[in-house]
């Protein structure tokens, strides 16, 4: 014989936090506006605080402070930004980024790891303002890059192996970002072979 007051439900609350960086010299940006956008509905997410139960704002500034509705004052340090408390769901990072920077970034991750201040926690679709799952556990971190707006061009080689010995054969792949915003017309890549090769 079940009894309805046996009954009880739970919720899980998840705190996604992260850092913005610059993603040519690895130092923490402050100013970004950054909102938390809920998929399913493509409005700005519920959001609480750290008590689990007033409401915090959907859209912060890194490095800036805020305040919940309970009266609580959050202050970011360099770089920082944090949703206390979100419900387990899939989300977006939509990013206003500060003047002289543009988001989302299109600096591969393998070069955004080799910068200062690396290992960075790059979601491959979190960090680039595309949809990510928050899901029930431990708080989630997702660093944001921004690319500098002077950056203009950005050009990449890799290679397919990290060693090479006399006489291997070695592939490489250049890939050139415009972040300029309008079309490259007489654009020229002269790649120089280091001694040794041919």
């Amino acid at each position: 014989m079940a009894d309805a007051s046996d009954t009880s439900a739970t919720s899980t609350l998840v705190d996604p936090f992260g850092l913005v960086f610059d993603s040519t010299t690895g130092q923490l940006v402050n100013g970004a506006q950054i909102t938390l956008i809920d998929e399913a509905s493509g409005l700005p997410a519920t959001v609480y605080g750290d008590d689990g139960i007033s409401t915090f704002p959907s859209t912060i500034t890194s490095g800036g402070s805020t305040t919940d509705s309970g009266g609580m004052v959050y202050n970011f340090g360099p770089g920082e930004y944090r949703f206390p408390f979100v419900a387990p769901a899939t989300y977006r990072l939509q990013v206003t980024a500060p003047a002289g920077y543009t988001s989302p970034s299109v600096v591969p991750t393998a070069i955004l790891q080799a910068l200062p201040g690396a290992p960075f926690a790059i979601d491959a679709t979190g960090s680039r303002g595309l949809p990510f799952l928050v899901a029930v556990g431990p708080a989630i971190q997702v660093d944001i890059p921004l690319d500098p707006d002077g950056a203009g061009f950005f050009l990449a080689k890799q290679a397919n192996k990290r060693v090479a010995a006399v006489g291997d054969f070695l592939q490489y792949r250049l890939t050139l970002n415009n972040n300029t915003g309008s079309p490259a017309t007489t654009l020229q890549i002269i790649d120089a072979l280091p001694p040794g090769l041919r």
